[in-house]
Protein backbone atom coordinates (compact mmCIF):
# COMPACT_ATOMS: atom_id res chain seq x y z
CA UNK A 1 0.00 0.00 0.00
CA UNK A 2 3.03 2.27 0.72
CA UNK A 3 4.09 1.88 -2.83
CA UNK A 4 1.01 2.58 -4.70
CA UNK A 5 0.35 6.24 -2.22
CA UNK A 6 4.05 7.22 -2.87
CA UNK A 7 3.65 6.73 -6.35
CA UNK A 8 0.36 8.53 -7.10
CA UNK A 9 1.80 10.94 -4.54
CA UNK A 10 4.40 11.71 -7.05
CA UNK A 11 2.32 11.54 -10.16
CA UNK A 12 -0.17 14.33 -9.30
CA UNK A 13 2.43 16.74 -8.07
CA UNK A 14 4.48 16.18 -11.42
CA UNK A 15 0.85 17.11 -13.13
CA UNK A 16 -0.18 20.01 -10.55
CA UNK A 17 3.64 21.67 -10.35
CA UNK A 18 2.62 22.40 -6.54
CA UNK A 19 4.48 21.48 -4.20
CA UNK A 20 1.62 20.11 -2.00
CA UNK A 21 -1.40 18.73 -3.46
CA UNK A 22 -4.69 20.26 -2.05
CA UNK A 23 -6.29 17.32 -1.36
CA UNK A 24 -5.38 13.38 -0.53
CA UNK A 25 -4.51 11.98 -3.73
CA UNK A 26 -5.90 9.28 -4.91
CA UNK A 27 -4.73 5.53 -5.13
CA UNK A 28 -3.98 3.75 -7.72
CA UNK A 29 -7.32 1.79 -9.21
CA UNK A 30 -7.09 -1.53 -9.32
CA UNK A 31 -8.90 -2.82 -12.73
CA UNK A 32 -10.65 -5.29 -13.59
CA UNK A 33 -12.34 -5.23 -17.30
CA UNK A 34 -12.54 -8.05 -19.83
CA UNK A 35 -9.50 -8.94 -21.34
CA UNK A 36 -8.67 -7.00 -24.51
CA UNK A 37 -5.69 -8.53 -26.08
CA UNK A 38 -6.07 -11.52 -28.32
CA UNK A 39 -4.03 -14.37 -27.41
CA UNK A 40 -0.34 -14.72 -28.41
CA UNK A 41 -1.06 -17.86 -31.25
CA UNK A 42 2.43 -19.69 -30.64
CA UNK A 43 2.37 -22.48 -33.27
CA UNK A 44 1.93 -25.97 -31.91
CA UNK A 45 5.45 -26.88 -32.54
CA UNK A 46 8.94 -25.58 -32.20
CA UNK A 47 10.47 -23.80 -35.38
CA UNK A 48 14.03 -24.46 -34.00
CA UNK A 49 16.07 -24.94 -31.16
CA UNK A 50 19.75 -23.39 -30.63
CA UNK A 51 21.61 -25.67 -27.89
CA UNK A 52 23.81 -23.65 -25.38
CA UNK A 53 22.62 -20.57 -25.88
CA UNK A 54 20.29 -18.44 -23.32
CA UNK A 55 19.65 -14.92 -24.53
CA UNK A 56 18.26 -13.52 -28.12
CA UNK A 57 18.07 -10.72 -29.97
CA UNK A 58 15.54 -10.19 -32.25
CA UNK A 59 15.57 -7.98 -35.23
CA UNK A 60 14.52 -8.15 -39.23
CA UNK A 61 13.35 -11.65 -39.48
CA UNK A 62 17.04 -12.88 -37.90
CA UNK A 63 17.56 -14.38 -33.93
CA UNK A 64 20.62 -13.86 -32.11
CA UNK A 65 21.28 -16.60 -29.81
CA UNK A 66 24.17 -16.18 -27.36
CA UNK A 67 25.62 -18.12 -24.89
CA UNK A 68 28.81 -18.47 -23.01
CA UNK A 69 30.82 -19.62 -25.30
CA UNK A 70 29.04 -19.82 -28.76
CA UNK A 71 26.79 -17.56 -30.35
CA UNK A 72 24.13 -18.68 -33.82
CA UNK A 73 22.87 -16.05 -36.03
CA UNK A 74 19.16 -18.08 -36.83
CA UNK A 75 16.74 -17.35 -40.14
CA UNK A 76 13.73 -16.88 -38.37
CA UNK A 77 11.50 -18.03 -42.02
CA UNK A 78 13.52 -20.85 -42.35
CA UNK A 79 14.99 -21.77 -38.75
CA UNK A 80 18.10 -22.30 -40.28
CA UNK A 81 21.53 -21.35 -38.66
CA UNK A 82 22.72 -18.47 -40.99
CA UNK A 83 26.22 -18.49 -39.07
CA UNK A 84 27.65 -19.29 -36.09
CA UNK A 85 31.21 -18.78 -33.80
CA UNK A 86 32.50 -20.10 -30.83
CA UNK A 87 35.94 -19.69 -29.33
CA UNK A 88 37.30 -22.02 -31.56
CA UNK A 89 35.41 -20.52 -34.17
CA UNK A 90 37.39 -17.01 -36.09
CA UNK A 91 35.73 -13.54 -35.93
CA UNK A 92 37.83 -11.85 -38.36
CA UNK A 93 40.53 -14.22 -37.10
CA UNK A 94 39.76 -13.85 -33.75
CA UNK A 95 37.98 -16.11 -31.22
CA UNK A 96 34.47 -14.91 -28.91
CA UNK A 97 33.22 -16.03 -25.61
CA UNK A 98 31.69 -14.41 -23.28
CA UNK A 99 34.56 -12.59 -21.61
CA UNK A 100 34.71 -9.53 -23.83
CA UNK A 101 31.17 -8.91 -23.56
CA UNK A 102 27.46 -10.36 -25.46
CA UNK A 103 27.07 -9.22 -29.14
CA UNK A 104 24.40 -6.93 -30.59
CA UNK A 105 22.16 -6.92 -33.34
CA UNK A 106 22.54 -3.38 -35.03
CA UNK A 107 21.26 -1.57 -38.41
CA UNK A 108 18.41 -2.87 -40.39
CA UNK A 109 17.14 -4.67 -43.65
CA UNK A 110 19.90 -5.69 -45.71
CA UNK A 111 22.28 -3.82 -43.52
CA UNK A 112 21.50 -5.64 -40.95
CA UNK A 113 24.81 -6.91 -38.73
CA UNK A 114 26.53 -8.17 -35.55
CA UNK A 115 28.74 -6.31 -33.57
CA UNK A 116 30.81 -8.14 -31.40
CA UNK A 117 34.04 -8.04 -29.70
CA UNK A 118 36.81 -10.49 -29.94
CA UNK A 119 40.03 -11.70 -28.35
CA UNK A 120 43.74 -13.18 -30.29
CA UNK A 121 45.89 -14.88 -27.49
CA UNK A 122 49.48 -15.35 -28.51
CA UNK A 123 53.09 -13.62 -28.08
CA UNK A 124 50.95 -10.11 -27.86
CA UNK A 125 47.46 -10.53 -26.79
CA UNK A 126 45.21 -8.43 -29.20
CA UNK A 127 41.45 -7.49 -28.42
CA UNK A 128 39.17 -5.54 -30.41
CA UNK A 129 35.39 -5.05 -32.36
CA UNK A 130 34.49 -6.65 -35.28
CA UNK A 131 31.44 -5.65 -37.37
CA UNK A 132 29.65 -8.83 -39.35
CA UNK A 133 26.65 -9.43 -41.78
CA UNK A 134 23.98 -10.80 -40.24
CA UNK A 135 23.68 -12.26 -44.07
CA UNK A 136 27.04 -14.47 -44.19
CA UNK A 137 29.41 -13.64 -41.38
CA UNK A 138 31.27 -11.47 -43.58
CA UNK A 139 33.56 -8.88 -41.81
CA UNK A 140 32.36 -5.25 -42.81
CA UNK A 141 35.22 -3.54 -40.22
CA UNK A 142 37.49 -4.92 -37.90
CA UNK A 143 39.52 -2.56 -35.14
CA UNK A 144 42.18 -3.19 -32.43
CA UNK A 145 41.29 -1.41 -29.41
CA UNK A 146 43.55 -2.64 -27.00
CA UNK A 147 43.71 -5.31 -23.98
CA UNK A 148 41.12 -6.22 -21.64
CA UNK A 149 38.48 -4.95 -24.14
CA UNK A 150 34.62 -5.72 -22.91
CA UNK A 151 31.77 -5.12 -25.40
CA UNK A 152 28.98 -3.26 -23.02
CA UNK A 153 26.36 -1.50 -25.47
CA UNK A 154 25.25 -0.48 -28.44
CA UNK A 155 22.74 0.85 -30.59
CA UNK A 156 23.21 2.06 -34.40
CA UNK A 157 25.14 4.97 -33.51
CA UNK A 158 27.65 3.85 -31.08
CA UNK A 159 29.17 0.90 -29.77
CA UNK A 160 30.86 1.83 -25.58
CA UNK A 161 33.72 -0.69 -24.50
CA UNK A 162 36.20 -0.80 -21.74
CA UNK A 163 39.53 -1.56 -21.71
CA UNK A 164 41.26 -2.02 -18.13
CA UNK A 165 43.66 -3.70 -15.68
CA UNK A 166 42.10 -5.50 -12.91
CA UNK A 167 41.10 -3.19 -10.19
CA UNK A 168 42.87 -3.84 -6.56
CA UNK A 169 41.41 -2.52 -2.91
CA UNK A 170 43.97 0.14 -3.18
CA UNK A 171 44.65 0.71 -6.59
CA UNK A 172 41.72 2.18 -8.94
CA UNK A 173 41.89 0.14 -12.28
CA UNK A 174 43.16 2.26 -15.41
CA UNK A 175 39.74 2.53 -16.88
CA UNK A 176 38.97 4.25 -20.02
CA UNK A 177 35.34 4.07 -21.47
CA UNK A 178 35.64 4.22 -25.62
CA UNK A 179 33.06 4.97 -28.09
CA UNK A 180 33.13 4.30 -31.58
CA UNK A 181 30.96 4.75 -34.55
CA UNK A 182 28.94 1.66 -34.91
CA UNK A 183 28.88 2.53 -38.79
CA UNK A 184 32.05 2.68 -39.50
CA UNK A 185 34.56 1.42 -36.26
CA UNK A 186 36.00 4.99 -35.83
CA UNK A 187 36.72 6.24 -32.22
CA UNK A 188 34.64 9.11 -31.41
CA UNK A 189 35.50 9.65 -27.79
CA UNK A 190 37.28 8.14 -24.55
CA UNK A 191 36.91 8.93 -20.90
CA UNK A 192 37.77 7.53 -17.82
CA UNK A 193 36.56 6.42 -14.65
CA UNK A 194 33.39 5.21 -15.61
CA UNK A 195 31.82 1.61 -16.45
CA UNK A 196 29.24 1.88 -19.40
CA UNK A 197 25.43 0.42 -18.43
CA UNK A 198 23.33 1.86 -21.13
CA UNK A 199 22.30 4.28 -23.95
CA UNK A 200 18.88 5.58 -23.75
CA UNK A 201 18.12 8.45 -26.58
CA UNK A 202 20.98 10.70 -27.00
CA UNK A 203 22.62 9.99 -23.38
CA UNK A 204 25.02 7.40 -22.38
CA UNK A 205 24.87 6.15 -18.73
CA UNK A 206 27.68 5.13 -17.01
CA UNK A 207 28.38 4.33 -13.30
CA UNK A 208 31.91 4.78 -11.72
CA UNK A 209 33.45 2.73 -9.12
CA UNK A 210 36.66 0.45 -8.91
CA UNK A 211 34.42 -2.48 -10.07
CA UNK A 212 31.82 -2.87 -12.42
CA UNK A 213 29.31 -5.02 -10.11
CA UNK A 214 30.38 -3.41 -6.38
CA UNK A 215 26.89 -3.73 -4.30
CA UNK A 216 25.61 -0.68 -2.96
CA UNK A 217 25.76 -2.15 0.51
CA UNK A 218 29.62 -2.25 0.06
CA UNK A 219 31.77 -0.64 3.00
CA UNK A 220 32.77 3.19 1.76
CA UNK A 221 31.15 5.04 -1.11
CA UNK A 222 29.15 3.32 -3.61
CA UNK A 223 29.25 3.44 -7.36
CA UNK A 224 27.29 6.06 -8.32
CA UNK A 225 25.08 7.03 -12.00
CA UNK A 226 27.02 9.42 -14.39
CA UNK A 227 25.83 10.64 -17.79
CA UNK A 228 27.57 11.58 -20.75
CA UNK A 229 26.71 12.91 -24.53
CA UNK A 230 26.44 10.09 -26.90
CA UNK A 231 27.86 12.22 -29.87
CA UNK A 232 30.63 13.87 -27.53
CA UNK A 233 31.38 12.44 -24.35
CA UNK A 234 30.78 15.56 -22.55
CA UNK A 235 29.30 14.83 -18.85
CA UNK A 236 25.47 16.04 -18.80
CA UNK A 237 24.75 15.37 -14.90
CA UNK A 238 25.07 12.93 -12.28
CA UNK A 239 23.87 12.03 -8.75
CA UNK A 240 26.60 11.65 -6.51
CA UNK A 241 25.40 14.51 -4.76
CA UNK A 242 21.60 12.73 -4.22
CA UNK A 243 22.82 8.82 -2.96
CA UNK A 244 25.72 7.57 -0.95
CA UNK A 245 25.48 4.87 -3.88
CA UNK A 246 23.53 4.14 -6.94
CA UNK A 247 22.91 1.90 -10.39
CA UNK A 248 21.47 1.72 -13.65
CA UNK A 249 18.71 -1.11 -13.31
CA UNK A 250 17.53 -0.56 -16.69
CA UNK A 251 16.33 1.93 -19.63
CA UNK A 252 13.12 2.98 -21.04
CA UNK A 253 12.64 5.27 -23.97
CA UNK A 254 14.33 8.71 -22.48
CA UNK A 255 13.67 7.51 -18.80
CA UNK A 256 16.09 5.42 -16.90
CA UNK A 257 15.39 3.48 -14.10
CA UNK A 258 17.61 3.90 -11.45
CA UNK A 259 18.58 2.01 -7.65
CA UNK A 260 19.84 4.37 -4.98
CA UNK A 261 20.71 4.37 -1.23
CA UNK A 262 21.37 7.69 1.08
CA UNK A 263 23.56 5.64 3.37
CA UNK A 264 25.04 2.31 3.25
CA UNK A 265 22.38 1.75 6.51
CA UNK A 266 19.04 2.30 4.16
CA UNK A 267 17.28 0.49 2.13
CA UNK A 268 17.53 0.81 -1.66
CA UNK A 269 14.44 2.86 -3.66
CA UNK A 270 14.07 3.03 -6.82
CA UNK A 271 13.87 6.37 -8.86
CA UNK A 272 12.64 7.19 -12.67
CA UNK A 273 15.08 9.65 -13.91
CA UNK A 274 14.91 11.71 -17.39
CA UNK A 275 17.60 10.56 -19.30
CA UNK A 276 18.58 13.80 -20.69
CA UNK A 277 18.75 16.14 -17.59
CA UNK A 278 19.21 13.62 -14.25
CA UNK A 279 15.65 14.83 -13.42
CA UNK A 280 13.39 13.58 -11.53
CA UNK A 281 10.30 11.87 -12.84
CA UNK A 282 8.40 9.75 -10.51
CA UNK A 283 10.03 8.12 -6.74
CA UNK A 284 8.96 4.44 -7.14
CA UNK A 285 9.83 3.54 -3.72
CA UNK A 286 11.17 0.07 -2.24
CA UNK A 287 10.31 -2.58 -4.50
CA UNK A 288 11.05 -6.30 -3.51
CA UNK A 289 10.98 -8.14 -6.67
CA UNK A 290 12.38 -7.53 -10.47
CA UNK A 291 11.31 -4.71 -12.60
CA UNK A 292 11.03 -5.60 -16.51
CA UNK A 293 10.08 -2.78 -19.28
CA UNK A 294 9.42 -3.55 -23.37
CA UNK A 295 12.04 -0.69 -23.99
CA UNK A 296 10.03 1.90 -24.89
CA UNK A 297 6.31 2.47 -23.40
CA UNK A 298 5.75 0.57 -20.17
CA UNK A 299 7.96 -0.27 -17.17
CA UNK A 300 6.51 -3.15 -14.61
CA UNK A 301 7.95 -3.77 -10.83
CA UNK A 302 7.24 -6.30 -8.46
CA UNK A 303 5.78 -5.15 -5.25
CA UNK A 304 5.51 -6.30 -1.42
CA UNK A 305 1.77 -5.85 -1.85
CA UNK A 306 0.69 -9.04 -3.72
CA UNK A 307 0.42 -6.18 -7.10
CA UNK A 308 2.26 -5.26 -9.86
CA UNK A 309 2.75 -1.50 -10.49
CA UNK A 310 2.57 -0.35 -14.05
CA UNK A 311 4.09 2.70 -15.10
CA UNK A 312 3.23 4.30 -18.28
CA UNK A 313 5.68 6.23 -19.85
CA UNK A 314 3.02 8.33 -22.16
CA UNK A 315 1.28 10.15 -19.39
CA UNK A 316 3.12 9.17 -16.30
CA UNK A 317 0.04 7.11 -15.29
CA UNK A 318 0.89 4.18 -12.75
CA UNK A 319 -1.97 1.17 -12.25
CA UNK A 320 -1.87 -1.48 -9.81
CA UNK A 321 -2.14 -4.60 -11.36
CA UNK A 322 -3.36 -7.71 -8.90
CA UNK A 323 -0.67 -10.44 -9.43
CA UNK A 324 1.98 -12.10 -6.97
CA UNK A 325 3.89 -14.24 -9.58
CA UNK A 326 7.39 -12.92 -10.98
CA UNK A 327 7.46 -10.76 -13.79
CA UNK A 328 9.67 -11.82 -16.70
CA UNK A 329 8.95 -9.83 -19.33
CA UNK A 330 7.14 -6.82 -21.08
CA UNK A 331 5.53 -6.51 -24.58
CA UNK A 332 2.52 -4.46 -26.30
CA UNK A 333 0.55 -3.95 -22.96
CA UNK A 334 0.91 -7.56 -22.41
CA UNK A 335 2.97 -8.66 -18.92
CA UNK A 336 4.48 -12.20 -18.97
CA UNK A 337 4.69 -13.72 -15.42
CA UNK A 338 6.20 -16.72 -13.84
CA UNK A 339 3.87 -18.41 -11.38
CA UNK A 340 5.48 -21.02 -8.81
CA UNK A 341 5.91 -24.40 -10.96
CA UNK A 342 6.70 -22.58 -13.70
CA UNK A 343 3.87 -22.22 -15.40
CA UNK A 344 4.52 -19.35 -17.84
CA UNK A 345 1.66 -17.05 -18.47
CA UNK A 346 0.97 -13.87 -19.65
CA UNK A 347 -1.70 -10.67 -18.51
CA UNK A 348 -2.74 -7.69 -19.49
CA UNK A 349 -2.59 -4.14 -17.97
CA UNK A 350 -5.35 -4.96 -15.97
CA UNK A 351 -3.99 -8.24 -14.55
CA UNK A 352 -6.35 -10.87 -16.32
CA UNK A 353 -4.43 -13.71 -17.68
CA UNK A 354 -4.41 -14.16 -21.49
CA UNK A 355 -2.58 -17.57 -22.33
CA UNK A 356 0.09 -19.80 -21.25
CA UNK A 357 3.43 -19.93 -23.29
CA UNK A 358 5.42 -23.37 -23.89
CA UNK A 359 8.19 -21.70 -21.58
CA UNK A 360 10.35 -18.27 -19.99
CA UNK A 361 10.24 -15.85 -22.52
CA UNK A 362 13.97 -14.74 -23.95
CA UNK A 363 12.74 -12.46 -26.52
CA UNK A 364 9.54 -11.77 -28.34
CA UNK A 365 8.27 -9.96 -31.89
CA UNK A 366 5.66 -9.31 -33.75
CA UNK A 367 5.99 -12.77 -35.35
CA UNK A 368 8.22 -14.97 -33.13
CA UNK A 369 8.38 -16.01 -29.35
CA UNK A 370 11.95 -17.35 -27.99
CA UNK A 371 11.74 -19.25 -24.42
CA UNK A 372 13.90 -21.46 -22.49
CA UNK A 373 11.85 -24.30 -21.75
CA UNK A 374 14.37 -26.25 -19.56
CA UNK A 375 15.66 -24.23 -16.94
CA UNK A 376 18.23 -27.33 -16.37
CA UNK A 377 19.51 -27.15 -19.79
CA UNK A 378 21.08 -24.16 -22.19
CA UNK A 379 18.96 -24.17 -25.06
CA UNK A 380 16.79 -21.40 -26.67
CA UNK A 381 13.39 -22.84 -28.69
CA UNK A 382 11.97 -20.25 -31.59
CA UNK A 383 8.34 -20.09 -31.96
CA UNK A 384 6.74 -18.51 -34.61
CA UNK A 385 3.51 -16.26 -33.96
CA UNK A 386 0.35 -16.71 -36.08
Amino acid sequence: MRLKIVLAVLVTLAATNCTTPAAPPPVPTTISAKPKLPKLDVAAEAAWTSDGTSEARLRDGTALAVGQKTFQVIDLASGAVRWKTDENTGLGGGRWDTRVGTPFLVGEGANLAVLSAYYRFGQDNEYGLVLLSAMDGRVLWQKTTGEHLFLHAADERIALVTTTEVATLTKPADLRMIAFETRTGNQLWERTGAWPAAIAGNTVLGVNGLEQDLPLDALGPGPSVFAFDVATGDPRWDIADRYEGSEVLLTAGEVVLVRGTESTEDKAELVLLSAGTGKRVVDIGEVTANCETDGEATIVCGSEDDTLSVFRLADQSVTSVPNDDVVEAVWRDRIFVNAIGDRHYTVDLAGNEIDRIPGAPVAVSGDYLVVHENPRRPALVGYPLG
